[in-house]
């Protein structure tokens, strides 16, 4: 669910299993200031309780998962693509964690795409705590070499077979893959579910409706296939904490054998 920062920061503080968390200004904020110096343009996701409290008849709203992106000017583009700088927490898990990263989205449909394992940082969130060092980190991040460019138009402008058999041959590949690939971090074990890749499959190759569909006259790019992918990420509401590493798995199962040379 799309917020503004002035609902968001209406959060309140909560307790999870005996554990005090502050309110949800406490931890976005900060990020939020430090991230003025560059953008005014945010765009913010949380998904809603299951319940809320009642005071003085107005709505007690605790957000226990929040996702702050922070939308750098279109001077920072490439090729393209927004720039953004990312804040996610969530309370409500196993383990308490928060995550600050860098990724590229399409503006139009705010589909995101990682093409760098090191953009993501993870830290298990403690009680009464804020995050620690997130100017320094997102600094470091500012600062790394990005190839990103490069890897947008080589995917552009590579093509995959137009020929049915192939098309089943890749298929394969990425359901296989989608079953062993996995990434791990204190947020726990992230996976692609093997339905999204039948589900990307028939928006590219099956659903006229779709916005990535290609005819059987025409050949994929290697971008409209990841997009397709990215779309699907990007509807699944239930799941905003994980929104990095599932497009870093589709670069690791798709991608990254084609643009090794952009490494």
């Amino acid at each position: 669910m799309e917020i503004s920062i002035g609902k968001l920061f209406e959060g309140k503080s909560t307790i999870i299993k005996n554990n005090e968390y502050l309110s949800t200004e406490e931890y976005v904020n900060p990020f939020i200031e430090f991230m003025k110096k560059f953008t005014n343009d945010f765009y913010i996701q949380v998904q809603l309780p299951n319940q809320f409290t009642i005071t003085d008849s107005k709505e007690d709203i605790t957000y226990n998962r929040v996702w702050v992106q922070a939308v750098m000017p279109i001077k920072c583009d490439k090729a393209g693509y927004a720039e953004t700088y990312n804040l996610i927490y969530a309370l409500d898990v196993r383990k308490p964690i928060y995550k600050l990263f860098k990724a590229y989205k399409d503006r139009k449909t705010n589909n995101l795409f990682a093409f760098n394992e090191d953009w993501l940082n993870v830290y298990e969130l403690k009680p009464e705590t804020q995050f620690i060092e997130f100017d320094k980190i997102i600094t470091d991040l500012m600062q790394q070499v990005d190839n990103s460019e490069l890897i947008f138009n080589k995917l552009k402008n590579n093509f995959l077979s137009s020929e049915n058999e192939d098309r089943q041959r890749k298929l394969g590949e990425l359901i296989e893959d989608s079953m062993v690939f996995e990434t791990i971090n204190k947020g726990g074990k992230i996976k692609i579910a093997p339905n999204m890749v039948l589900k990307a499959y028939q928006n590219v190759y099956l659903d006229s409706s779709s916005r990535n569909y290609i005819s059987d006259s025409e050949e994929c790019s290697m971008f409209n296939y990841v997009d397709a992918f990215s779309s699907l990420i990007t509807e699944d509401i239930k799941d905003i904490v994980n929104q990095f590493e599932k497009n870093w798995l589709i670069y690791s199962m798709f991608l990254e054998k084609e643009t090794d040379e952009c490494n």
